[in-house]
């Protein structure tokens, strides 16, 4: 940080996210806590530089996805319940109006954050607003604009309708689950993109398990099959054990149990 002082303000600051940057992404990608907790540091620090609206915001979303980052492998919520604040001050800066990317970019990391403590909470509350951040990214995140972020954005959706959708006695929020995944899967195809592919057959294969549980339609079981088995395959290829045992204890396994109770 003492080197950085020697910079021009605003090279200052963008060195300064520069190194954030670094830790962020080695904490990330090796699963390193000390390098998110610095990164953490480093983007309090820009958050205490920042010059403009843009910096402002820039450092407060940086702050955000590093909290949130280190959040998601800790079992309690102090951390993503702090970079939900930051997510929300960084709209406060990255307006709709003025940056509506980074502004759409900020409500979908808004949204995944939301849909994590969701799922670690007992009530809804969390979870509907991360499908109103989700629907509010998609204003922007357009499939014609971005149509690799509209996918991403619309896994997100699924996700957390797929998690409303459990804790309710209706179908109507799995079903709107279906949709986003099915959404998805036209940008994300195998071709294009098959680990991402594989990932929204995953996920719409535990959508059709859980609207089997409400509907025992045995329709859903069959579909969840199929999807778990496309995704199954890519998964193979790919060697990615995790996913492969969590196909086969869970969701395999799961439609094996529901179809011998049918």
């Amino acid at each position: 940080l003492e080197r950085l002082t020697l910079e021009a303000p605003q090279d200052r600051f963008e060195a300064l996210r520069k190194v954030f940057l670094g830790w962020c992404e080695r904490g990330r990608d090796k699963g390193l806590r000390f390098d998110l907790e610095v990164a953490i540091a480093l983007a309090e620090q820009a958050v205490s530089r920042a010059g403009t609206t843009d910096q402002r915001g820039a450092a407060l979303n940086d702050l955000a996805i590093s909290l949130q980052t280190l959040g998601e492998r800790e079992s309690g919520t102090a951390r993503l319940d702090q970079a939900v604040a930051a997510y929300r001050d960084a709209l406060k800066e990255w307006t709709r109006d003025r940056v509506p990317m980074d502004w759409a970019n900020t409500q979908m990391n808004l949204g995944t954050a939301l849909a994590n403590l969701g799922e670690r909470e007992i009530g809804t509350e969390r979870l509907e607003q991360a499908v109103a951040a989700c629907r509010a990214a998609l204003k922007e995140y357009t499939r014609d604009r971005v149509p690799m972020d509209w996918a991403r954005t619309q896994m997100n959706l699924g996700k957390a309708l797929t998690n409303l959708g459990q804790r309710e006695s209706g179908t109507a929020r799995l079903k709107q689950a279906v949709a986003a995944y099915r959404a998805a899967l036209q940008e994300w195809t195998r071709d294009r993109a098959p680990f991402q592919w594989a990932m929204a057959q995953h996920s719409l294969s535990g959508a059709r398990l859980s609207l089997y549980d409400k509907t025992q339609d045995v329709s859903d079981i069959d579909a969840a099959q199929r999807h778990a088995e496309a995704a199954r395959e890519i998964y193979v290829e790919a060697g990615a054990d995790h996913y492969i045992e969590w196909i086969d204890s869970q969701q395999l396994k799961g439609v094996a149990y529901r179809r011998a109770k049918h």
